[in-house]
């Protein structure tokens, strides 16, 4: 019987919160999922892990990329793998923050069969200062998202892969962008069935201020006007945007002075 579930877990060379990760997914009370790893690294950290957790009899679907494919294409690879009807990715830094995050994922899909999103509260652990922020997104966002999806064009408060849970999709990642990747993909995901759900609790923990992180990795010019130009374009087919997004793209050309 194939799993309802897969946690897709594209990784990247070590971290310190790989074992955790891996710890809160086999703690969870919802059992029926599998967990897929597409390994992107250019080390064998991940792999010892992976078998540390295999000898415990622990049951993962471990893929070592022929090639490095950065990223997103790591998680279009580990998407290409699943086999549930619901996905759930995980960054290999992050995790879940209680035993029943998972059930109350899912719990959502099953009350409404015509659900294709959920997402919930981000927990956010800065580790350089050890602190915590939430991600928790307002009424008015939520009710704006239900009608205009690229909304999270000009503010993603649905927050990172991790806080999300999805019904397997008929798109993949868009590979020309990296640091928009995951909006550009709710976006379209939102626009394709707009029934979504938002968890006010804080299901999962995200990691910030890691340097091997693509969101540190990408504060350029390159990404911070680049992506953005690129992505008006694909929403507004080269079309003069609302003037709320004209406003929010002149903002970021002054700010890096173009």
């Amino acid at each position: 019987m194939l799993p309802l579930v897969s946690i897709c877990i594209p990784t990247y060379n070590s971290t310190n919160y790989f074992k955790c990760l891996l710890d809160s997914i086999f703690e969870q009370t919802y059992t029926n999922y599998e967990i897929i790893i597409t390994d992107d690294s250019n080390n064998n950290f991940v792999l010892k892990t992976v078998e540390e957790y295999e000898k415990k009899g622990k049951k993962i679907i471990y893929r070592k990329n022929l090639k490095q494919l950065g990223t997103p294409s790591n998680w279009n690879e580990c998407l290409q793998y699943a086999n549930g009807e619901l996905i759930k990715f995980m960054h290999h830094d992050d995790w879940f923050n209680s035993s029943t995050a998972l059930e109350i994922f899912v719990g959502e899909f099953i009350k409404d069969r015509k659900l294709n999103f959920v997402f919930c509260t981000s927990k956010i652990l800065n580790v350089k200062t050890d602190t915590f922020t939430f991600n928790l997104p307002n009424n008015d966002f939520i009710s704006t998202i239900q009608q205009k999806p690229e909304e999270c064009f000009l503010n993603n408060l649905i927050g990172s892969p991790s806080a999300v849970m999805f019904k397997k999709p008929t798109i993949l990642f868009d590979t020309k962008i990296k640091y928009l990747v995951d909006v550009d993909f709710y976006i379209r995901l939102l626009n394709l069935n707009n029934s979504f759900i938002f968890i006010k609790n804080d299901l999962i923990v995200n990691t910030s201020n890691q340097e091997t992180q693509v969101t540190a990795e990408s504060l350029d010019i390159k990404t911070q006007v680049g992506e953005y130009v690129y992505m008006s374009n694909k929403l507004f087919k080269g079309k003069i945007p609302p003037i709320n997004v004209v406003r929010f793209l002149r903002w970021r050309f002054i700010s890096y002075k173009i």
